[in-house]
């Protein structure tokens, strides 16, 4: 009979291999993958406050334009200076339906607008003044505030404007 002998192994001499990711670098890669995200979150805020104000300038150049056109359709009273509105007023009101005269159809207009600009707009306001020294040359101002404007800020002047100049 064949002796048998008990086999001895001897340890390795290369170190184990590791298999599979720890813990650490697990917590390290989430980490870095919360922290990018965060950051386009942050993005995509400061986008979303962008597109406001330029839709909110974009209405307000549309509302400018309207004004603008409905004076030069209605050119004798917007020479006559039927047009002409400050800050903060309010336009006179007309009922008529038929048979209107052009200072009506001026003073229709006028309220029209004031209307659009205060749904279009938060705090929507606007003014016509006649540019001195040339003859049917007129300044439209538009302005609004963000609603995050406090009445405050709105009063010392901190507002958005846009400012069109036109001669008939």
């Amino acid at each position: 009979m064949p002796i048998i002998r008990p086999v001895m192994r001897t340890p390795s001499k290369t170190p184990a291999v590791q298999k599979g990711a720890g813990l650490i670098e697990i917590l390290i890669s989430l980490l870095v993958i919360a922290t990018g995200i965060l950051g386009l979150t942050g993005l995509q805020a400061n986008s979303l406050a962008s597109n406001r104000t330029a839709y909110y300038r974009t209405q307000a150049t549309i509302l400018a334009y309207d004004i603008i056109d409905k004076q030069r359709a209605n050119k004798a009273e917007a020479l006559a200076g039927s047009y002409a509105i400050a800050l903060n007023s309010t336009a006179g009101t007309t009922t008529c339906t038929t048979s209107c005269t052009t200072a009506d159809i001026a003073a229709m207009d006028l309220t029209q607008w004031q209307n659009s600009l205060s749904t279009e707009l938060p705090n929507g306001d606007g003014s016509i003044t006649v540019i001195a020294g040339l003859t049917g040359a007129y300044q439209i101002t538009v302005q609004w505030a963000l609603e995050n404007q406090t009445a405050a800020t709105i009063a010392n002047g901190n507002v958005n404007q846009v400012v069109i100049e036109m001669q008939l």
